[in-house]
């Protein structure tokens, strides 16, 4: 009996309760049974009663399909759904008409836009140096090289303009292209080269104000 198979009675018990609410006709019940050699697998089951010639029922028969690659590949999709999500730098998927397709919780929160917000936007609405005339230049060169490094940037809701480094993949997945950026806010960076460039160049204006020592620069000249 397929009964002394199931990891889980409950699962035996769910799936006779749906045949019954089903009128006795169940489809792509998923559970876990586990194989004569002790493997667990994920299978999904398609059922009916089996009725003699009185409309008597004597059984159930249908088919049962392994599905455990399928189960597994569904975990790996919703584990990097996940880890784009959560990932800590912002993340965009852009089509070929720079609509945004995708937005993570690090683009939401940098730009200050729910989700729905942004898939409803397209780059020229967030950038100001990326205007819907420059986008078919820009995407025709991802295209070719299929990789670029660059610093641009975004402006958030508040109207803020915000610095940013993105690395730019193109990325075809069947009949679909898309732009996936991973976009880096580099504020902190470029307030420190500011200050870097800034005491730079005060230092500059103090050599230039110093005194000039005639005699160590006619030893200097004797020397060379």
């Amino acid at each position: 009996m397929i009964s002394q198979y199931y990891v889980h009675q409950s699962g035996r018990e769910q799936f006779l309760r749906e045949l019954h609410e089903g009128n006795g006709s169940v489809t792509n019940f998923e559970a876990k049974i586990r194989r004569e050699d002790g493997q667990i697998i994920c299978v999904s089951t398609h059922a009916h009663y089996f009725r003699d010639e009185y409309g008597n029922v004597t059984g159930v028969e249908g088919t049962i399909r392994d599905i455990t690659r399928i189960k597994q590949q569904e975990q790996q999709l919703l584990l990097t759904q996940l880890v784009s999500d959560q990932a800590p730098d912002s993340i965009l998927w852009i089509n070929e008409q720079a609509g945004i397709c995708y937005a993570n919780e690090s683009s939401c929160r940098e730009l200050g836009y729910s989700r729905n917000e942004l898939l409803s936007m397209s780059i020229p609405d967030i950038d100001p140096d990326y205007t819907a005339e420059i986008w078919p230049i820009h995407w025709q060169e991802l295209k070719q090289s299929g990789q670029l490094t660059f610093e641009t940037r975004q402006r958030n809701k508040a109207g803020v303009i915000i610095p940013f480094e993105v690395s730019a993949n193109f990325v075809k997945f069947g009949d679909s292209e898309y732009n996936v950026a991973f976009c880096r806010n580099i504020s902190t960076r470029k307030k420190n080269q500011d200050r870097l460039r800034k005491g730079e160049e005060r230092l500059r204006v103090w050599h230039s104000t110093l005194p000039i020592r005639p005699g160590l620069i006619s030893i200097s000249a004797a020397e060379t």
